[in-house]
């Protein structure tokens, strides 16, 4: 006969039996969070979901729940890295259901706590420091951006485990014949944002901050793109990799340095088909940036970003004799004359003869990295010119044709320029068919540029075409040399030109 005692110990046991015949062991045993260890890099924190979370013994805590969990790794001074967290790992405990019966299996394999999360997740030991601007080093200017890219591939991994066992993925659109089209203004919006947040891009809005000494410009052209996707389009993973060949330009847009890369994002999760689109801009984001910042990293670029060289080859010009002339130009009509253009295969511009025996003076980026350059009269005969000199950091340069008898204008080299003084602009604006044009103005306002130097403002017409032309008196003496107009919406009568004691101190003329 059972005794009390032996009969409550067989209920209990039948109990717990019963228990487990309908239910289930993952269920119950498995806990409702994850035990994880992160390798954090010195320094940095970690953040599940953009927060911080709760960490026992070193490991963080990963909530059981079958979601995604976007891990970021944070440092002041250094890009984010990303990484996704997965719950792809099927539980051990779920197969011990199988030995109760099928129904509480399939009861917990449904379960959240069925699968598990890996045990290490590994993320970058050495996070990426960004590179900020120096305080004496350029600022950049973006010149173009090119996306060339024919055929984007979509690479795609049905299961989480295929991803990170290497497994080949499919290329969604491999038996697509249209192309698909990637916008530049995406990619060059996302780079000039990330300039500004690195200090490269001047925020002051100051007309005449622009200069040979104090900008570089860079191109960016995406050559190719790859978006990972992983899981499916309701939830899943998302990483791109970029194909990237940046060149560094000087001030005149000429290419000095180019450099290739594979600039590679982390990775995103995503929830909804819809966050797949933004999920996907995220990423392409981090991999420009990603790609942007090795670039900016690189030895040769930083070298570029604090070179002076200029100063000292310009201040080291031996002087050059320009040979005085019994007649100088003393009128408009005189003016028009002496006044030349400058042309090459790309455009032309415009110049000025300064001595009977034919030098000319023009801006340096009418004929910087021009080629078949002719100087063309007023009586439309064409010479080949010599460049003799230039300064690239006041933007003059210094021509000689083979042929003498000219009637030069005479530079003024008054430092005392007067505001308010009627002036003329004498030059090609626009088409070589409108040669030796002639516009009235003021003296404006002489200006002051963030290097220090000087400009002449004028409200006289000033266009396309008119850049190396000279700014006289009625009397034909040259105030300064045409370089610039300021562009905007609404903006007109205002340009700007090089004083012409510039000429001489800078590109050391006896005169």
């Amino acid at each position: 006969m059972l005794t009390f005692r032996k009969s409550k110990k067989i209920l209990s046991i039948s109990l717990i039996a019963l228990f487990f015949l309908h239910t289930s062991c993952a269920t119950i045993l498995n806990g409702a969070y994850q035990k994880v260890t992160i390798n954090n890099p010195s320094g940095s924190k970690i953040l599940v979901n953009g927060e911080e979370p709760e960490t026992k013994k070193g490991k963080i805590k990963l909530k059981r729940d079958r979601q995604l969990k976007q891990i970021t790794i944070s440092r002041d001074g250094y890009k984010d890295e990303n990484v996704v967290a997965a719950p792809y790992k099927v539980s051990p405990l779920v197969y011990l259901s199988i030995l109760f019966a099928y129904y509480p299996y399939m009861f917990d394999a449904l379960s959240p706590k069925a699968v598990n999360y890996d045990k290490e997740i590994k993320v970058p030991q050495k996070l990426v420091k960004v590179t900020t601007r120096d305080e004496e080093a350029k600022e950049i200017r973006l010149n173009k951006v090119k996306v060339d890219v024919d055929k984007p591939k979509f690479t795609y991994y049905r299961t989480y485990k295929k991803y990170v066992t290497n497994k080949k993925g499919k290329n969604i659109l491999e038996d697509e014949e249209k192309e698909m089209k990637l916008e530049n203004t995406v990619f060059t919006g996302l780079l000039n944002q990330a300039l500004k947040e690195k200090g490269y891009i001047d925020t002051s809005k100051k007309v005449l901050k622009n200069s040979y000494l104090n900008n570089l410009l860079i191109n960016a052209s995406i050559d190719e793109y790859e978006s990972f996707i992983v899981g499916s389009f309701s939830q899943g993973i998302s990483r791109v990799e970029l194909s990237i060949t940046w060149e560094v330009l000087d001030y005149y847009e000429k290419v000095i340095h180019t450099y290739s890369e594979t600039a590679k994002s982390g990775e995103f999760s995503f929830n909804s088909s819809d966050d797949y689109q933004e999920t996907n801009l995220k990423a392409t984001n981090d991999a420009l940036q990603a790609g942007l910042i090795d670039f900016m990293s690189q030895s040769k670029v930083q070298e570029l970003l604090n070179d002076r060289s200029e100063l000292k080859t310009e201040e080291n010009l031996e002087p050059i004799v320009i040979k005085k002339s019994s007649k100088y130009v003393s009128n408009i009509n005189e003016a028009i004359k002496s006044s030349v253009t400058i042309t090459n295969k790309d455009g032309h511009g415009s110049g000025f003869v300064i001595s009977s025996d034919g030098y000319v003076l023009t801006n340096y980026h009418v004929i910087a990295e021009a080629e078949d350059m002719k100087v063309v009269l007023s009586n439309e005969k064409e010479y080949e010119l010599e460049v003799v000199r230039v300064s690239k950091i006041y933007d003059l340069a210094l021509l000689k044709i083979d042929l003498d008898g000219l009637t030069p204008f005479k530079l003024d080299f008054n430092k005392n320029i007067e505001v308010g003084a009627d002036v003329y602009a004498v030059g090609t604006p626009q088409g070589q068919d409108l040669a030796q044009t002639v516009s009235k103005g003021i003296i404006s306002g002489v200006r002051k540029n963030d290097d220090g130097s000087k400009l002449i403002q004028t409200d006289a017409s000033i266009n396309s075409g008119n850049s190396g032309g000279a700014i006289i008196t009625k009397q034909g003496n040259v105030l300064g040399i045409v370089s610039s107009k300021y562009f905007g919406f609404g903006v007109e009568g205002v340009a700007f030109g090089v004083p012409s004691y510039y000429v001489k101190e800078k590109l050391k003329l006896d005169y």
